[in-house]
């Protein structure tokens, strides 16, 4: 390199998930669930924020992380002990 340049690169946020019709649904529901509501409540910066997959699939996907989500945090998620929880207020608000 000629010039060398100093800088850093922050990528995260806005992160898709693309799933294809193929997966093993319980898997991918399963890690789907654990990548956003896991780790900081989705505040990570390598947090899910939004599926792309085949429309005719969707519904398939989206139950599956229905059964997900209640497996993990109960029918009730605001009185379960394992959803993480925003830190403060002002992050709540943004």
């Amino acid at each position: 390199c000629k010039t060398p340049y100093s800088c850093n690169l922050e990528l995260g946020g806005k992160c898709p998930v693309i799933v294809d019709p193929t997966v093993d649904l319980e898997v991918t529901a399963r890690r789907i669930i654990a990548g956003k509501w896991g780790c900081n409540n989705g505040q990570a910066c390598i947090s899910p924020d939004y599926i792309i997959t085949l429309e005719s699939f969707a519904p398939k996907l989206i139950d599956a992380l229905r059964v997900t989500l209640e497996k993990f945090f109960g029918k009730g998620p605001f009185q379960s002990a394992d959803l993480s929880r925003i830190v403060n207020f002002s992050h709540f608000a943004r």
